[in-house]
């Protein structure tokens, strides 16, 4: 070694035996991130350019080396539940067959008349939404007193739920599409008593204005709720009650929203690509329910219904083995409805707000998580029912009881009528959700954001097929 190379590392390790270890891992550690990133940073002793191959450094997995990229594990728990979801499925083709059988299922439906009840019940709650129209413009023309108007509205709004289940009750038991058309009578139920109360609100109102307020008011500009019939798309204020149309009351009926406004938000053209993409996407989801529905999910169904009451292992055992079906099943139809199918309703009529749901996923605590994953119904609790109560002076704590409690009352009523059996468990699933509030606030707390996360999951995964297997066990029984 040269005399000139052999002094230089000499001073170099003395002046490394005078520093404290703190700075060399300090210096370490500030370099560290570009070290191990990319593999043109490599350690000296890599190059070749000096024998000194050792520098003080720690673990990556140590709590010292402030580590942070773990991506690689990520990626591999996701190929672990690839590989663990396709193993699962090969077990199921193994152990009960191919049982898809999409269109024989709607062939079936379509030929036998008896099932032709929820035909009618589509008719005839858009007759219902006819008389909503109607009564409205009775009160607009003073024809029907106001107080008159509001319980004839009330009546009408609770004909729409009524009717239907007291069709379905009577009709030979078919649950599927008993479902199907009870959570659309509900959600008719939803639009009209928003479009009642809101028409209530604008002819206040409308009355309150004078024409100074008018003029005032023509300085705003948001499109109307239905499609300009002028060439240009004219910007015009709509008043109270010339909102009052056939045309108005469908483009809100079929608009992606239960809140009822005179004018909306709206977008300007259709984009015609993304609008079949989510067609596409509305129609491959829903066969790929059916298909996991028929092929996963009905055979521990069929199982549970034999031997599911018969001990609480078996019991549980059906339960963790629906869990992961239910839960890919509540996902598929979580997309289908509020991505695909409301945001391709909202590119067909133009439809500018498309906040159906937000980060319910990250959700650290109850609360956050049923405001979060269904925005509509959400807005609608709180405009029509939330805001409501407060304003009559009721405490936020009651009030938000309230809200649970009109919910699970919703919930009870579109799972107990298609089967024909009332036994408040839907109902109690959703109580149970008051006490899970504060829980899941202090695991936050406590834990931090992440344990809140993995306790709201749990619920998710365990709660859903709890609820399915014990009406599909009392159905069986």
């Amino acid at each position: 070694m040269a005399p000139q190379a052999f002094k230089s590392n000499e001073i170099r390790r003395r002046f490394l035996s005078h520093r404290s270890i703190s700075e060399v891992h300090e210096e370490d550690f500030n370099s560290q991130q570009n070290l191990y990133s990319s593999g043109s940073n490599l350690p000296d002793y890599e190059k070749g350019k000096t024998k000194v191959c050792h520098e003080s450094r720690p673990s990556l997995m140590s709590s010292a080396s402030n580590w942070e990229n773990y991506s690689g594990f990520i990626n591999l728990l996701k190929v672990i539940l690839l590989f663990a979801n396709a193993k699962l499925f090969v077990e199921n083709l193994l152990t009960f067959g191919y049982r898809i059988h999409v269109l024989p299922s709607f062939w079936g439906l379509v030929k036998d008349p008896m099932h032709w009840t929820n035909t009618w019940i589509f008719i005839e709650i858009n007759i219902f939404a006819m008389v909503s129209l109607h009564i409205e413009r009775l009160m607009a023309q003073g024809v029907l007193s106001k107080s008159t108007g509001k319980i004839a509205h009330v009546i009408n709004c609770l004909l729409i739920v009524v009717a239907p289940s007291i069709q379905i009750l009577l009709a030979p038991e078919m649950p599927i599409p008993s479902f199907i058309s009870l959570i659309i009578s509900i959600v008719f139920f939803l639009k009209m008593w928003s479009y009642s109360q809101a028409n209530r609100w604008y002819s206040a109102k409308s009355a309150a204005m004078t024409t100074e307020n008018v003029k005032q008011n023509k300085k705003r500009k948001r499109r109307m709720s239905m499609p300009s019939t002028t060439a240009d798309d004219k910007q015009v204020e709509m008043m109270y009650p010339n909102n009052l149309t056939t045309a108005n009351l469908y483009y809100f009926i079929l608009a992606p929203t239960l809140c009822y406004e005179m004018e909306y938000p709206r977008t300007e053209k259709v984009r015609p690509y993304f609008l079949f993409k989510r067609l596409f996407e509305t129609l491959f989801l829903f066969w790929l329910m059916i298909a996991l529905i028929q092929q996963w999910l009905m055979p521990h169904l069929d199982q549970a219904a034999v031997n599911g009451a018969e001990s609480t292992a078996n019991f549980l055992h059906h339960l963790l083995a629906m869990s992961v079906a239910n839960n890919i099943i509540w996902f598929c139809a979580f997309f289908l409805i509020f991505h695909s199918w409301l945001n391709f309703l909202a590119e067909l009529l133009r439809f500018g707000d498309r906040e159906f749901y937000r980060d319910w996923w990250n959700a650290q605590d109850v609360q956050y998580f049923w405001q979060a994953w269904n925005i509509p119904v959400h807005k609608w609790c709180v405009r029509h029912l939330y805001k409501p109560l407060l304003r009559s002076g009721y405490s936020k704590k009651f009030t938000a009881i309230m809200v649970f409690l009109f919910s699970a009352v919703m919930h009870e009523i579109f799972v107990s009528i298609p089967l024909q059996r009332l036994r408040f468990y839907s109902f109690l699933g959703m109580i149970t959700q008051i006490p899970m509030q504060p829980i899941t606030t202090f695991v936050t707390n406590k834990f931090g954001p992440s344990y809140g996360n993995m306790l709201v999951w749990t619920q998710i995964i365990i709660g859903q097929p709890l609820g399915v297997l014990a009406y599909v066990v009392d159905y069986h029984s």
